[in-house]
């Protein structure tokens, strides 16, 4: 397991910070606000430029580390090439009001629904809070849970959430109805994924309203905008706290000084999967090729229709630095690794490619009220495609079988043939739509 106290932790630190300074410099004006999960995507990069400089420093260079510090770089000059500023998704998106209040009944049921949707997914834990767990098994939850077979809840659990938290976003934040009420049920979320060991429960739901902001950010006003970001130092100072409290309770002596520990390992671990991949002779321990980039990519899908069963990346790489197991969850299935795994000559364009889709995700927009739900869950998880492939390919099928078997049919039982192709042609243009009448 990766502990950041085997390296110069001092200089680990002051990279980290130095790394996180630049890059939010840098990229300002591709930031909506504090809460944009972008922030967080550049703290995740930050984490592997530190990492990478202190293994250097303890172990001395290296041809490996050499070329994840190059396809670390490449990718970010790539981003800063290619994004899009803040002022040009204001004026894609200046039209999104419209749309929502257009189909607001279908947004009011379709909450209601995903309300009864979540809670039926979280029986699981409901049943065990049923039989009055202690504190310390009720913040462990996840963990022992990670493992379970449902295949809805765990289709809900890598899909579902975004939803209902976008739905309950549209509620408080745009139309504006029943918020006393979606008040409540947002809360009632977030006790149960705080309960069930959720420790980054409400960062995660800090960033999700951030998200939101940034997708219609054309709906709000610069003095909103303003308020968001004076709030949310508050906001996640608040959070780091529940996450230093909760996994304080991971070790059997509930110690805060262990979670804060625990929490800053955590952040500084996002390249330990590098770790193992450089220390453990990765390149010869690990299959690479066309082949093995598929299933290491959609392994858990195609399993089930070729009958081969598949150790993804993380499980391999943890039995490189422990052992055979069982079962592993181990590291994530980082962009570096993906390139290695695919092949050593197709590193340059792999990153393009990559890095290019991530960009182009992340900047979706669309003039089609029934496309919102689908492209706010695409648009949401773009940088997963270079933080962990294997889960967003599985979040991305997830959420793609939950719009079109449940979203995408009640939207059309709600409205006519010709209200479903709705479309706004550009926001400085004369809007077409029947609920806009012309001038």
């Amino acid at each position: 397991m990766f502990d950041i106290n085997n390296y110069n932790i001092y200089i680990a630190y002051t990279i980290f910070i130095l790394s996180n300074l630049f890059l939010l410099i840098n990229f300002r004006k591709n930031i909506s606000t504090l809460a944009d999960p972008f922030v967080l995507y550049i703290i995740w990069i930050s984490s592997i430029n530190s990492f990478l400089f202190i293994y250097i420093i303890k172990n001395g260079v290296s041809i490996l580390a050499c070329l994840f510090m190059f396809i670390t770089f490449y990718h970010i000059l790539l981003l800063k090439a290619t994004l899009h500023t803040i002022n040009h998704r204001i004026k894609l998106t200046n039209h999104y009001t419209l749309l929502y209040n257009k189909y607001s009944p279908f947004y009011i049921r379709i909450f209601f629904l995903f309300f009864a949707v979540m809670i039926y997914c979280k029986k699981s834990f409901l049943i065990f809070l049923a039989n009055n767990p202690t504190l310390r098994d009720l913040f462990i939850f996840n963990i022992i849970n990670r493992t379970s077979h449902n295949p809805i809840e765990k289709m809900y659990d890598f899909g579902g959430d975004g939803f209902f938290i976008y739905f309950s976003f549209i509620m408080l934040l745009i139309l504006k109805k029943y918020r006393v009420f979606v008040s409540i049920m947002l809360g009632i979320y977030i006790v149960i994924q705080i309960l069930s060991g959720g420790r980054g429960a409400l960062l995660s739901l800090l960033f999700s309203f951030g998200f939101f902001i940034y997708f219609h950010i054309g709906c709000f006003n610069n003095l909103f905008l303003k308020k968001i970001n004076k709030i949310a130092f508050v906001l996640i100072f608040i959070g780091v706290v529940f996450s230093i409290i909760i996994s304080s309770y991971y070790s059997f002596d509930f110690n805060l000084s262990n979670g804060f520990e625990v929490m800053i390992n955590r952040i500084m671990a996002a390249a330990d999967g590098l770790e193992i991949y450089m220390t453990y002779d990765g390149p010869s321990q690990i299959k690479s090729g066309f082949v093995e980039y598929i299933y290491s990519v959609s392994g858990i899908f195609l399993k089930r229709v070729t009958g081969v069963e598949y150790k993804n990346i993380g499980w391999q790489l943890t039995e490189l630095a422990s052992g055979p197991s069982e079962f592993a969850l181990g590291s994530n299935y980082i962009i570096h690794l993906q390139a290695m795994v695919l092949g050593y000559y197709f590193i340059p364009f792999y990153v393009l490619f990559t890095t290019l889709a991530a960009v182009k995700l992340r900047q979706l927009y669309t003039h089609k009220g029934y496309l919102l739900p689908l492209y706010y869950l695409i648009c949401g998880n773009a940088f997963g495609i270079m933080t962990d492939i294997g889960s967003w390919f599985f979040s991305l099928i997830s959420g793609l079988i939950i719009y079109f078997v449940l979203i995408l049919p009640i939207f059309k039982l709600n409205f006519a043939y010709k209200d479903f192709n709705a479309n706004l042609v550009t926001p400085n243009r004369k809007i077409k739509n029947s609920f806009v009448k012309n001038p």
